[in-house]
């Protein structure tokens, strides 16, 4: 068979690549080697017609035409706009498939990426409620070409087009209500504010406290830093509506609203972008608190979270994601921890309650601030937070402060998806902690910093996937490293 750009093929998908797309081979006519062809939307079981889109020496690139044979592990979707929202990718199969699927992608990675076999994977953590699940969400505005108003979440592969939301599941039911309110609102007489080419992007922000039930909004608008003074004027008394707006359906629904933003982005190329904050209502911050069941007893912590700070976007399933760190960690009090990348500290903390003391590492000075902030919160001191690369505050730590009474027993890291830069696993092997808890969005790159940890004399004692969140192709690992 030859083969180029937009050459329909008719392929059995064989299993999901991680990343969401179904993996397929086909027969090529001058070579007995089969051809991989990875297919967006395909399923394991499914036999399906897909035109080809790239082709590479070693595998090619395929957009789904036709299901022939739908795959036995296809089930009707919940949502209405799924395959053309980006927010789900795996919202046809069932949940106990997904978890075995996400099982199988860890294992795949561990034994092809990082060459390690026979590693225990221990079956995935489920999440108790896989609907409704998120504390954090961003809707977009916009009016296309035809005048149509769109609110809702960007279409799947697109960076500008959106898909208008009428229902959504990974979130309160409450929220596409208060959406079909600000729909109302703009087409009763906000919409020439929302087609307005100077204020090119808008959209609205959800945080919610899942184990305290505050609500905080942020409008957030991003405009060109050289607007007039009338732009930026009918941007704060659009924003003023919006309060109103949300005030009126949030004392209607009966809950709880402590915060509504206005947020101005300015953004110029060859400049630093801009991030203007205004409180319109409320406290600066939300409140939330998250507990974690160790062997002896509950750990609870509360934390102030600003409209621009990281924090988990699933809280209940945080909570079983860092007390499965604890139980790695095996901390009995007289311990030096280090946690690297440690954002607004919500591990760091966690680790501070059973260790004697803990040094948080990070590069975004408002995160250290933020968990510094919530370290006072919580009345814990035996921590501390340094801003700066990983890379350079481990070489500081190596030439400085490398003494008995401060040499880390432990040390976790949860880099971002990325993984750790070969620099970092290299000062971490020299430092020489005991053990190394490794938390992990991306099972590709954990595959292949675990491997370097087992050159340098690690052994890697068992890997836990954790699902964070459901009906997307991600999965969250926790591993435990010794010497």
């Amino acid at each position: 068979m030859n083969i180029k750009k937009g050459t329909v093929i008719d392929v059995e998908i064989e299993k999901l690549a991680f990343g969401g797309r179904g993996i397929g081979r086909v027969d090529l006519d001058d070579t007995k080697k089969k051809y991989v062809v990875f297919v967006e939307g395909g399923i394991p079981g499914d036999k399906v017609k897909a035109s080809l889109t790239k082709i590479k020496k070693s595998y090619g690139e395929a957009r789904l035409k036709e299901v022939v044979k739908p795959s036995e592990l296809r089930i009707e979707p919940k949502c209405k706009h799924f395959g053309e929202c980006g927010g789900c990718a795996l919202q046809n199969i069932s949940y106990e498939d997904q978890l075995k699927i996400k099982g199988e992608q860890v294992k795949e990675s561990l034994e092809k990426i990082g060459g390690l076999l026979d590693v225990k994977v221990n079956p995935v953590i489920p999440c108790d409620d896989p609907w409704n699940y998120r504390n954090k969400f961003e809707y977009s505005f916009d009016i296309d070409k035809e005048g149509k108003l769109n609110l809702g979440f960007h279409k799947k592969g697109m960076r500008y087009d959106l898909v208008d939301l009428k229902e959504c599941y990974l979130g309160p039911e409450y929220v596409m209500d208060l959406l079909e309110r600000l729909r109302e609102g703009v087409e009763k007489g906000q919409r020439d504010f929302f087609a307005r080419k100077k204020i090119p992007h808008k959209s609205l922000y959800f945080r919610i406290g899942k184990n305290t039930g505050e609500i905080m909004i942020n409008l957030v608008v991003e405009q060109d830093p050289e607007s007039s003074e009338i732009e930026a004027k009918i941007i704060k008394q659009e924003g003023e509506k919006f309060l109103a707006t949300a005030q009126k359906w949030t004392k209607d629904k009966n809950l709880n609203l402590v915060s509504v933003y206005l947020t101005q982005i300015h953004r110029k190329r060859g400049q630093k972008t801009q991030v203007k904050e205004e409180l319109l209502w409320g406290n600066p911050y939300l409140k939330e608190k998250m507990i974690v069941q160790d062997s002896a007893d509950d750990i609870e912590l509360n934390f102030q979270i600003l409209p621009q700070a990281f924090f988990q976007p699933n809280t209940l399933q945080a909570q079983k994601l860092y007390k499965q760190v604890l139980e790695y960690a095996d901390l009995k009090g007289t311990e030096n921890v280090m946690d690297l990348y440690c954002g607004t500290g919500t591990i760091s903390l966690f680790l501070a309650k059973k260790a004697k003391r803990v040094v948080g590492i990070e590069v975004v000075e408002d995160a250290t601030k933020s968990a510094e902030e919530n370290a006072k919160l919580n009345s814990i001191d035996n921590i501390k937070f340094l801003t700066g690369p990983v890379e350079k505050k481990l070489k500081d730590f190596m030439t400085t402060s490398n003494t008995a009474n401060e040499h880390p027993d432990l040390i976790v890291v949860d880099p971002p998806r990325a993984g750790l830069s070969p620099k970092v696993v290299e000062r971490v092997c020299l430092i020489h902690p005991k053990k190394v808890v490794y938390v992990s969005c991306n099972p590709t790159t954990l595959a292949r910093d675990l491997a370097e940890f087992i050159k340098s004399g690690y052994k890697l004692k068992e890997v836990q996937p954790v699902d964070m969140f459901p009906h997307t192709y991600h999965i969250e690992c926790v591993s435990m490293l010794t010497l």
